[in-house]
Parts: C-alpha cells; sequence; structure tokens
C-alpha cells in the first residue's frame, strides 16, 4: 500500500527547531500541517509576524521557504470556531450560538448551524483566514470544538454533531 500523503502535524511551539523540513524529507514525508490548537494568533504570528507584515516571522518566512526548497507540501489545520464565530459576538445575537443541554443559548463551544447569520461570519472570517493561510496543497481545515456538544435549538436537535458540523 502507497500512501499519496505522508505528513506529520507541528504546532509554531514545535518549529523552534529550525530543520524541520530537511529532516520531515529525509524522513520521506511530503507534507507539513501547522496546527493551531486553540487561537489561530499564535499561528499567524508564526506565519506573518508581531507586527502583522506581509514580510511574516522570520522563523515563520524561513520555515515556509524551507519547505518550498525541498517540495514539502504545507496545509493548516485549525481548531478555528471560536475564531471563525467571536465569542463576544453572543451580546449582540444571542442566536447564533448554540442552545445547551439546560435550553439556554450559550457562546460556549460550537455555533447555531440553523443561524443564517452565523454562517455568513463563519464564511467572511474562512475567506480571510484562507488569505493569510495559503497552503500547497489547497486544502482547508477548518474544524468545530472537538468532542464538545452542539446546538440542540428547535432546528438543530435532530440532527447529530456530525451533520451539523457538515452544515457548518
Amino acid at each position: 500500500m502507497r500512501f499519496d500523503t505522508r505528513g506529520v502535524v507541528l504546532v509554531p511551539a514545535d518549529l523552534t527547531l529550525a530543520e524541520w523540513p530537511e529532516r520531515a524529507a529525509q524522513a520521506g514525508l511530503n507534507t507539513i500541517a501547522l496546527h493551531a490548537p486553540q487561537q489561530l494568533d499564535e499561528l499567524a504570528t508564526f506565519i506573518r509576524g508581531d507586527a502583522g507584515s506581509d514580510a511574516g516571522s522570520d522563523a515563520g518566512q524561513q520555515f515556509l521557504a524551507g519547505c518550498q526548497r525541498l517540495n514539502l507540501r504545507v496545509e493548516y489545520a485549525l481548531h478555528a470556531m471560536s475564531d471563525l464565530l467571536p465569542r463576544e459576538l453572543f451580546e449582540k445575537d444571542v442566536t447564533m450560538f448554540r442552545v445547551d443541554q439546560t435550553g439556554q443559548r450559550t457562546p460556549a463551544f460550537n455555533c447555531c448551524p440553523s443561524s443564517p447569520h452565523a454562517l455568513e461570519i463563519i464564511s467572511a472570517r474562512a475567506v480571510e483566514y484562507a488569505r493569510l493561510f495559503r497552503p500547497t496543497t489547497h486544502r482547508f481545515f477548518y474544524w468545530p470544538d472537538d468532542g464538545r456538544e452542539w446546538c440542540r435549538c428547535d432546528q438543530c436537535r435532530g440532527l447529530s454533531h456530525s451533520e451539523q458540523a457538515l452544515l457548518v
């Protein structure tokens, strides 16, 4: 059996070792996925630098250049729900956020997939992040809050967690 994608998932803190691209290539890997397990800020800072300049951080730009030089594909594995639908929007429109097991709207975890407004915001912000994180594989991974509850509002109650994630 041959796998087309042979890779590793790393967080920016793993990349203190500047030789990651070389080591990955020597190990026969062809893809490195950069992961943001919580907030995307840490990964964004690594890619573009503290000032948010287009030039990026030296370490981030050197990493990406090393991957390009060695024909290593780069993609981004993003647990991004709280960045795609910022929790501070709860005060403006609670209907964008899920109904919990007690029947109350809560900004904790995921969203309400039946909210057109939530989906509009999530879509727009996903495009913004796609412009920042440019995977050379042309695959985008925006994941929900893993293992967390989804919405139990009247429209969502009959949908499984997987179905709700697919709607988003």
